[in-house]
């Protein structure tokens, strides 16, 4: 009966083809007769050799994170010292400003004064000229 072939049961002639990078099949890797021993040699050597380029590229990868990291940390020191020499001018300049706000007003009080004087001075002028001209 023929009928049976028609099922969804399928038949190989060999064992299918097994992915070595594949884990879930390494249970099948034994059982495989069609890899001889120098094939899954030249699989094992393929695979160090990949092995070796990445632990490679990990070195250099680790080693360009470390070269980052130290670049970062000293143009942080660098900013962070900008920053305080910043902060500084800010303080003095802050202190001169206010400084010469005052000397500003002490001036300004000073002029203040001096007007008054000047015009105490001329007001006595004209008393003096004025008494000047009554005892004439």
């Amino acid at each position: 009966n023929h009928t049976a072939s028609t099922t969804a049961v399928q038949y190989f002639d060999s064992l299918p083809t097994i992915d070595l990078s594949d884990p879930m099949q390494t249970q099948y890797m034994y059982q495989t007769s069609t890899m001889n021993s120098s094939d899954a040699q030249n699989q094992i050597n393929k695979y160090r050799i990949l092995c070796n380029a990445k632990d490679r590229r990990i070195t250099e990868l680790e080693n360009l994170s470390t070269q980052l990291n130290e670049k970062y940390k000293s143009e942080i020191r660098v900013l962070k010292h900008k920053n305080e020499l910043s902060e500084r001018a800010k303080y003095d300049s802050d202190q001169r400003y206010q400084s010469i706000t005052r000397q500003c007003e002490e001036l300004i009080e000073t002029n203040n004064q001096l007007q008054r004087t000047i015009k105490d001075a001329e007001l006595r002028i004209q008393q003096l000229e004025g008494n000047k001209t009554q005892v004439k």
